[in-house]
């Protein structure tokens, strides 16, 4: 839970275009939880932390509305990030406005146990059937 509480935090300290150094902050007051280890280690430098807090609220749907070719989108079945539901209901409401080019379709497909990277867990590689489900799905936007 502490974990939860210190990505809150520090979600509201982005959206307030809080510097790297606030972000630092309250991870060290935090303790630098173990839960967040993995991902801070990642985003400790200046340059990703801008880039993390204007992706944080990016809502795609107005990219997706605005393709004009085929789009394959993979969730993961236990995303804890990413609302798969809605996300599809949204998805589909975007590809179905009329002005959208024929051409541009859009394939989902959804990896049963994988998480937000597309992961089973302590796994380092996607899960079983990603690059299956790609190579498949180039294939056939090519032919």
């Amino acid at each position: 839970m502490r974990t939860l509480d210190l990505y809150d935090r520090l979600v509201e300290a982005g959206r307030s275009d809080a510097d790297l150094a606030t972000a630092v902050r309250l991870v060290d007051a935090a303790g630098r939880l173990p839960g967040l280890a993995y991902y801070w280690a990642a985003h400790d430098d200046e340059r990703l932390w801008t880039f993390l807090k204007r992706k944080q609220d990016h809502d795609p749907i107005g990219d997706i509305a605005g393709l004009r070719c085929p789009h394959l989108a993979f969730f993961g079945s236990k995303d804890r990030l990413v609302p798969i539901a809605d996300s599809l209901r949204e998805f589909g409401t975007a590809v179905c406005r009329t002005a959208r080019p024929r051409r541009a379709t859009l394939t989902v497909e959804v990896l049963p146990g994988a998480d937000h990277r597309l992961r089973l867990p302590n796994a380092t590689e996607p899960a079983p059937g990603y690059f299956d489900k790609l190579t498949r799905w180039l294939q056939q936007v090519q032919q």
